[in-house]
């Protein structure tokens, strides 16, 4: 069994893959036109934002290289954040195209998924449902033995954000609704 953690952006999303004892099985990895998969990274097409045709492409490229990992783990639960309602509504616009057409192919291929808040995977990983991104990062250190992106430092923060939905991931399953109740009973399972 395996568990997804997406923390999916147009520019900056990560994907890490869990095992049952919470091992970093893979990773993937996108910064804007670059997207590193087990220590590879690998240069696509510039796309300009602007452009509502190479945006749908770049939506397309990153939800193919998204599946394509999910794929090779077929007893996967995936895990992924919701969306901020913080963020400027452009954005928010591009992040949820690419949300519904993960979604969409995650069902149509008959993956489990399910969706958290960012307050949510963040009180049960810090204690703070307003935690910083820093703060993610230093106790998924903490508590994860082997980081295999540890020496990227912050230029990952949405890798710790996606580990961290995949701890989540994982104690959802095997919890249910009630991981959203017992927060410091979560605390205790997710690390």
């Amino acid at each position: 069994m395996y568990f997804i953690g997406l923390d999916l952006s147009i520019n900056n999303t990560g994907v890490v893959v869990i095992d049952r004892k919470k091992n970093i099985i893979d990773y993937l990895f996108f910064r804007n036109t670059l997207y590193k998969q087990t220590n590879k990274i690998t240069v696509s097409e510039r796309f300009h934002e602007n452009d509502h045709v190479n945006l749908s492409m770049k939506i397309i490229f990153v939800a193919r290289k998204i599946l394509e990992l999910v794929e090779k783990y077929e007893n996967a639960f995936v895990g992924i954040e919701g969306y901020s309602y913080h963020s400027k509504s452009n954005s928010i616009t591009k992040l949820a195209e690419l949300g519904g057409c993960i979604k969409m192919e995650l069902l149509r291929r008959g993956f489990r998924y399910d969706v958290f808040t960012p307050c949510t995977v963040k009180k049960c990983v810090t204690g703070n449902g307003f935690a910083k991104k820093f703060e993610v990062m230093d106790e998924c250190i903490a508590h994860i033995k082997k980081i295999p992106w540890i020496d990227e430092g912050d230029k990952v923060f949405d890798l710790y954000d996606a580990l961290s939905i995949a701890l989540f991931a994982r104690v959802f399953y095997f919890m249910g609704n009630k991981a959203f109740k017992q927060d410091k009973i979560v605390w205790k399972k997710i690390f």
